[in-house]
């Protein structure tokens, strides 16, 4: 019954642990956000506000300073479990917002 009433996902739920390997935190972080794709796209299409980490930015533009994009499918400059997790999240979320779903991902510092 919600997912035909709610227009809008605030997304910040994750498990954070920077020592911890990307299988670790996988099932939290990643199928968490699977679970609110889901969500979104059932009944009415729903926006979604994804809140991330700057743990998962890694493109940057001309002067060597962290670019506000959404990800693109490369992440080999990325280190540790959790920014992995969370960079799997932001690609999931691109894909999404490449169909047409309005989404905005927020990079806390």
């Amino acid at each position: 019954a919600m997912a035909n009433k709610i227009d809008t996902i605030y997304h910040c739920g994750a498990q954070v642990n920077i020592m911890a390997s990307y299988n670790k935190l996988r099932t939290s972080n990643v199928q968490g956000t699977l679970e609110i794709i889901k969500f979104a796209t059932h009944g009415q299409d729903k926006a979604i506000h994804y809140v991330s980490t700057l743990s998962s930015a890694y493109i940057k533009d001309k002067s060597g300073a962290l670019a506000e994009e959404f990800p693109s499918e490369h992440y080999e400059e990325l280190f540790g479990g959790y920014a992995i997790s969370k960079w799997v999240s932001e690609r999931l979320l691109t894909e999404l917002k490449d169909r047409g779903l309005p989404i905005a991902i927020y990079r806390s510092g």
